[in-house]
């Protein structure tokens, strides 16, 4: 998943840079961190301060707060988001993990957070390169968005609900919409 979304990112005009950690900026004005949490972990976050404990968390933090303090990245502060990748074992996580979710997303120290929880099997159909367009197919996918509306979360539409999550959640991606003119 976090190739998934390093390619987005670049697809985006971000590029990946490298100070001490890794992370994506857009014209040294907005800046994306990555980190991975596995589903056992993010569940066991019950409260914020387990939040800042946990150790993917902390590492990104610790790197995020050198850059900041050695002055090189003054609007870095201020403009930085934190994409959250969560494996598990099944997409019906969505569900049962909102409350870390909106722990972890509401949790205002630092970052604006973006949850994204994905499957093995949910991602397997990301392969194509670009991606952006082919993800802006599978987002109006009407059958899809229907079962959704009257199923919820179903293994069937496990891909779906990775791709709208990306839609609803990143804020570099975006719609085309065309419109016609009577």
């Amino acid at each position: 998943m976090r190739q998934i979304i390093e390619k987005l990112l670049i697809e985006c005009g971000y590029s990946e840079k490298e100070q001490g950690i890794s992370f994506y900026s857009k014209e040294d004005r907005s800046f994306f961190f990555i980190v991975t949490i596995e589903e056992e972990n993010f569940a066991l976050l019950k409260s914020k301060d387990l939040v800042k404990e946990n150790q993917s968390y902390k590492a990104v933090m610790d790197g995020f707060k050198s850059i900041v303090n050695s002055g090189e990245q003054i609007v870095m502060e201020k403009n930085s988001s934190l994409i959250v990748l969560v494996k598990c074992a099944d997409i019906n996580a969505i569900s049962k993990l909102q409350q870390q979710i909106l722990l972890f997303e509401e949790d205002e120290y630092f970052f604006k957070k973006y949850v994204i929880l994905y499957t093995d099997s949910s991602i397997t159909g990301l392969t194509i390169t670009p991606l952006l367009p082919e993800l802006r197919v599978k987002v109006k996918h009407n059958e899809s968005f229907d079962k959704f509306a009257n199923q919820g979360y179903i293994s069937e539409l496990a891909e779906f609900l990775v791709v709208i999550q990306l839609f609803i959640k990143l804020p570099f991606l975006s719609f085309e919409w065309k419109f016609r003119l009577s």
